[in-house]
């Protein structure tokens, strides 16, 4: 029987010691790998529902603030049917079909369009003035309620917006980040509210814990997917999404593709090294195991050995190749962290600012209303006096309006959602409708407008081009002398058309005027008249939208002119 030689068996037992901790490693590893991928893809869903809660969330609080304005307001609630519906027609609200009042019994007193009376059934009258608000699905429509009350604190009443909806399914199609996306609304009573094209909602939800967040795996039809859902904080409805994880199987695959090619090639070096490492290789190993065991505590200096041998110099080379891989992504992590950390600071810094701003106008609508109510209680009524105190109050809904609206478009606009809906248009046109909208704020008197004498046909959407004018208007009305000209420009430059809009103001201070168009950025944040800091922003993204550009000019005899350029 042949022997073996002390040198074979030790290069054996070596290749067997190096080769074991290395398959451990490479099976736990990819293992890991797996469950990372799968937790990655449960979280972005995950993520996808909570973002549709809050979005949900703030478009209800929204109605149900201003809803609980006109409830509060007595002057309103002392109308009569006739008077209630004709006020209510002048409410404008983009979501809402129709308002309507009713009796604390139920009955209904007016509605804002022609349609019928209804009636509510005792206990949507009950929640409505024990919790001072009900959201309820009524046939088609989705019902947000609040009480009205007397002078004495007393509910008299309800009032209430109806908006369809088969409106929120849209938004909610609208909402998708990724094309197989589907997102379903339910109720309290586990009612569908909204879902994509009438579809049942992926979970049954008796397999939802309250108060719980998490997302599961369904296996439908031998396909994968995954779900997610949270609720609508304050509400009691549930928001699920469901996508196919087809990239995610694909990433599991290559993953083992990957693991079992590292493998391979780590037992076979593993096998040449143990051969190597019984005769002349002990001290570069040992260096090398030194290194490795300072790295894990996260020192990553260790001298790495030099070695003439062309294998160990390799696998020296390969593990610091890793070791700064690794080192490089420690340092990608604490910047994310530091990233992580500023956004919720200008989070913070935002909601304050958001706070500000519509508590403002609220303030001013809740003293116009209360002093009209006042001059209407008076023996002589001075309707002058009454009709500038309302359109005071159109002023200041118009503006909440549009705080709610730009918030809206930066959650799209983070989202990856905002669109626009180009059509043939007089641009003429639009820029008048612009200009008609913010009367009750625009002096006309100011406005200079210079604007071809022929028809301006192009192709882009009128209402975001119409919220770009008013957005210029509005900074330059803002920053300006009310008894200064507001100069807007359109001319035609061959292919292309210019927009401009100049006020005769103070002007930007240089040093702010490379951020004009950053997002929260306020040019004038010691102004009381300053916003919050998105109308530029947003402005810049419509622009862009369309295909154009947009700059500011600061002309040497004061004020501010900016510029926008959208192709024919």
């Amino acid at each position: 029987m042949r022997s073996l030689s002390v040198y074979q068996i030790l290069s054996a037992g070596l290749i067997v010691l190096a080769t074991t901790p290395v398959l451990v490693a490479i099976l736990a590893i990819s293992h890991f790998s797996e469950q990372a991928a799968s937790q990655q893809a449960l979280q972005a869903q995950q993520q996808t529902a909570i973002n549709v809660a809050n979005d949900t969330r703030i478009y209800l609080d929204a109605y149900k603030s201003a809803l609980d304005s006109i409830g509060n307001e007595t002057s309103f609630t002392a109308l009569s049917p006739s008077d209630q519906a004709a006020a209510m027609k002048g409410l404008r609200a983009t979501d809402v079909t129709y308002f309507e009042t009713f009796d604390v019994d139920g009955a209904a007193r007016a509605r804002s369009d022609a349609g019928s009376l209804e009636r509510l059934n005792p206990g949507t009258v009950s929640r409505v003035v024990s919790d001072g608000v009900a959201v309820i699905v009524v046939g088609q429509f989705l019902a947000i309620l609040v009480p009205m009350v007397d002078e004495a604190g007393t509910p008299v009443g309800m009032i209430g917006a109806f908006i369809p909806t088969n409106t929120i399914s849209v938004a909610l199609a609208k909402a998708n980040t990724l094309p197989d996306q589907s997102v379903w609304v339910l109720d309290s009573s586990d009612s569908v509210i909204a879902a994509p094209n009438h579809l049942a909602p992926p979970l049954d939800p008796s397999q939802i814990t309250p108060g719980q967040t998490a997302s599961l795996f369904l296996v439908t039809d031998q396909d994968l997917y995954v779900a997610g859902y949270a609720p609508v904080q304050s509400q009691g409805w549930t928001i699920e999404t469901l996508i196919r994880a087809d990239m995610l199987q694909m990433s599991i695959r290559e993953a083992r593709v990957v693991d079992v090619a590292i493998l391979v090639v780590t037992v076979t070096l593993a096998g040449i090294a143990g051969a190597l490492l019984a005769q002349v290789f002990a001290r570069p190993l040992q260096q090398l195991d030194r290194a490795e065991r300072l790295l894990s505590t996260g020192d990553a200096h260790a001298r790495l050995p030099d070695s003439s041998v062309r294998e160990i110099a390799s696998l020296s080379r390969a593990f610091g190749e890793t070791r700064a891989k690794l080192a490089d992504r420690t340092r990608e992590r604490e910047v994310a962290l530091r990233d992580a950390q500023q956004a919720l600071v200008v989070r913070e810094e935002f909601l304050s600012i958001a706070a500000h701003e519509l508590k403002t106008p609220i303030t001013v609508l809740r003293g116009f209303a209360q002093l009209a109510a006042m001059r209407l209680n008076q023996p002589k009524v001075d309707v002058a006096q009454i009709q500038a105190m309302m359109q005071s109050i159109d002023a200041q809904t118009r503006r909440i309006t549009s705080l709610i609206e730009n918030l809206l478009d930066v959650s799209r606009l983070e989202r990856g959602q905002f669109t626009i809906s180009p059509e043939h248009v007089d641009l003429r046109s639009v820029i008048n409708q612009a200009d008609w909208a913010n009367w009750p704020v625009i002096d006309t008197t100011r406005l200079r407008v210079e604007m071809p004498g022929h028809p301006v046909v192009t192709n882009v959407d009128p209402l975001r081009i119409e919220q770009l004018v008013t957005n210029l208007l509005s900074n330059a009305v803002k920053y300006s002398p009310e008894d200064s000209p507001i100069e807007v420009r359109l001319v035609e430059l061959g292919d292309h058309l210019e927009l401009s809009v100049r006020d005769h103001g103070a002007g930007i201070e240089p040093s702010k005027q490379e951020h004009l168009f950053e997002r929260f950025f306020q040019a004038h944040g010691d102004s009381h008249r300053s916003g919050m800091g998105l109308g530029l922003f947003i402005s810049r993204q419509i622009v862009h939208a369309h295909g154009g550009e947009i700059r500011a000019e600061f002309p040497d005899d004061g004020g501010s002119r900016f510029v926008v350029t959208l192709p024919r």
